[in-house]
């Protein structure tokens, strides 16, 4: 049977990592967005980025863009207007947008996307500690936002509200302590068992030239 000439295919990768920690420069996230998109087109064999017809990003939290895909499309050269979506904010956006893409591409909405994210969050803070603000793209406030892709959902329940539970490093240590309690574990007991897993990421990252630590 003949391949369906609209299958998905992901033609590149490509990734950065920025140790400021190291004396690299700081770049902002649409930047770093445009880095990693040149090394996913050079992961491609190169391509002609003309081709691109969309530019999809993972919602940001170290800056507020409304438009971050058509600003990442303009840095990368494309020269037209793009389909720029933003994701939901959410655990799940990145593969959201692989699916959502997916299925755009075998309907033939789109033929070309780029699928970009990227944080500068260690350099936000330490410009807001000094009291010093980044000079980065700050886009017109009549800019037109990009399309939001995926439905908002609500990430805590009033009762964390009330108790101003909302941050991840309060909520993940209350599941872990209730699986450890459902398990009947003492916390020396429960220790080693939450060791052992990331002893093994530990393992893996010491091999990837991207991990932080």
């Amino acid at each position: 049977m003949a391949l369906d000439p609209r299958t998905p295919v992901i033609i590149g990768v490509g990734q950065r990592s920025q140790r400021v920690d190291r004396g690299e420069p700081a770049l902002e996230p649409v930047d770093l967005m445009v880095v990693a998109a040149e090394a996913a087109a050079a992961d491609a064999g190169g391509i002609d980025v003309t081709a691109i017809d969309s530019v999809r990003t993972v919602g940001l939290l170290s800056w507020r863009y409304l438009d971050p895909g058509s600003l990442v499309a303009e840095r990368l050269g494309v020269g037209h207007d793009v389909d720029s979506g933003v994701s939901a904010m959410g655990g799940n956006s990145p593969q959201m947008l692989v699916n959502q893409t997916a299925l755009d591409i075998l309907d033939g909405s789109i033929s070309c996307a780029v699928l970009a994210g990227a944080e500068s969050w260690r350099t936000r803070m330490a410009a807001r500690a000094s009291d010093d603000k980044p000079d980065w793209t700050v886009q017109p406030e009549d800019t037109p936002p990009a399309r939001e892709i995926g439905a908002p959902v609500e990430m805590n329940h009033e009762a964390e509200l009330a108790l101003g539970i909302v941050m991840p490093v309060q909520v993940y240590p209350m599941f872990e302590q209730a699986r450890r309690h459902h398990l009947g574990r003492t916390m020396e007991e429960h220790l080693p068992h939450l060791g052992a897993p990331w002893s093994r990421v530990s393992e893996g990252a010491a091999q990837k030239p991207h991990a932080w630590s």
